[in-house]
């Protein structure tokens, strides 16, 4: 494809040299073609994707981010411009809240998330990646990012069967980064709140981790520990370890964002950094905490990102102002699986990022599952015109050397992966 896309732009470059050298034999033959238009600008790639046709497969060079939307966890799936491939989290919530309804499961009520994660990355595995993921970053120990426990499901080798361990049951990992291996011991684990699962997870480890699983305490502040492994010195594309166990990256060590205060779970999550070119992209699992760790995470980052996932679901008390007015992010991708109007999104943290008191600039709102109740009991949010889309897997796709991205919103109902929506292309800024 990028073959032929070169071969199109030098027949294009040819025919605008021709032309020019025609136009400069008459009147204005003393005005040379650059006198005329400065404008250098390369024109923006085109998107192959189609609406109404499944997306087309990621292709060497491009970065690909997938929002999977199951309904029941929070899932992101990378692949690098070498065809290594990332998975952030794979939460499975098989219990129901007495508290909050979910939303509609997907593709079907019948289909466990764990199942849709694996087809979800085996469709779009690139082949160099053999059949299998390279690496599986488990951001904290909340159960709608790595899975549930329940008397109702399979237990097999020690551990339930869903979520993240469920997926390694139908698509192995190379590797699983935690911010806690090898000891997850209530003592170690430092947090009031980590979930009962925690159980599984540890049982899970124990069993593969002689089997062909290497296990990896997440490095803060490395910048190799998530790296290409195809071809590293290709592209001009890194991944950083920014932010966990409470604790921000400044540059040369790790400061404690919570100070004497204990820590919470979700202020625990790992966050990384993604650049390709000049695109960035953040996630930070559910870290925010007041602006406790967005806030200085921001601040040590320093510039405004493309995309990124909301914090914590958009939940209460993230996507601070602070924050915010540093990032300005073009896009941002919220993926939520309760029914919950005034929280998860928040609805006075959405109300704000659509108002200029938190930042200036554009916005592209993605939601991977909002109830049409929410819908309704929030129109004036959710009728927004930077609201793009309620609904749908939500694929970034950037191009080759990282100068531009569309977004694509994929029909989540079912296994066809067709393309329901396609923005961009967007311009990264820097």
């Amino acid at each position: 494809m990028i073959r032929d896309y070169l071969h199109i732009c030098l027949a294009g470059l040819l025919l605008c040299a021709l032309g020019s050298c025609h136009a400069s034999n008459m009147d204005d033959s003393d005005i040379m073609p650059w006198d005329k238009d400065m404008d250098n600008t390369p024109e923006a790639p085109k998107s192959e994707a189609v609406v109404g046709e499944p997306l087309p497969a990621w292709e060497e060079g491009y970065l690909d981010i997938h929002a999977v939307n199951t309904g029941r966890g929070e899932c992101t799936f990378f692949i690098m411009p070498d065809g290594t491939t990332l998975v952030v989290d794979a939460g499975e919530v098989v219990n129901k809240s007495s508290e909050y309804d979910w939303v509609a499961q997907r593709p079907d009520a019948n289909t466990r998330a764990y199942v849709t994660y694996a087809r979800y990355m085996s469709h779009f595995l690139p082949e160099v990646a053999g059949g299998k993921l390279d690496y599986f970053l488990t951001t904290h120990f909340h159960i709608d990012h790595f899975g549930s426990s329940g008397s109702k499901l399979e237990v097999v080798n020690g551990y339930h069967i869903s979520g993240m361990m469920g997926l390694y049951s139908l698509l192995r990992f190379n590797k699983l980064i935690d911010r806690a291996w090898p000891d997850y011991s209530d003592e170690a684990l430092a947090t009031s709140d980590f979930s009962t699962s925690i159980v599984d997870y540890r049982a899970f480890v124990d069993y593969h981790k002689t089997r062909g699983l290497t296990v990896e305490k997440f490095e803060l502040g490395s910048k190799s520990q998530i790296a290409m492994v195809h071809k590293p010195k290709d592209y001009d594309f890194e991944i950083s370890n920014v932010a966990a166990n409470g604790c921000v990256w400044n540059g040369s060590e790790g400061v404690d964002a919570f100070g004497s205060a204990k820590h919470s779970e979700n202020g625990s999550s790992c966050s990384i950094y993604i650049r390709y070119g000049d695109f960035d992209y953040l996630t930070c699992g559910d870290g925010g905490q007041n602006g406790k760790i967005e806030n200085p995470l921001a601040q040590q980052i320093n510039h405004r990102m493309e995309a990124m996932k909301a914090h914590h679901h958009m939940s209460v008390n993230t996507m601070t102002n602070t924050s915010m007015a540093i990032f300005k992010p073009m896009v941002v991708v919220t993926q939520s699986f309760y029914v919950r109007p005034e929280d998860q999104p928040n609805a006075s943290v959405f109300g704000n990022l659509l108002s200029t008191t938190s930042f200036v600039g554009e916005k592209n709102f993605y939601f991977t599952n909002i109830d049409p109740s929410v819908q309704t009991a929030k129109a004036t949010l959710y009728s927004n015109p930077s609201v793009k889309s309620v609904g749908g897997h939500v694929v970034i796709r950037v191009a080759p050397e990282g100068g531009s991205f569309y977004v694509y919103v994929l029909d989540d109902t079912d296994t066809n992966y067709t393309v329901k929506q396609i923005d961009g292309p967007f311009t990264c800024l820097h």
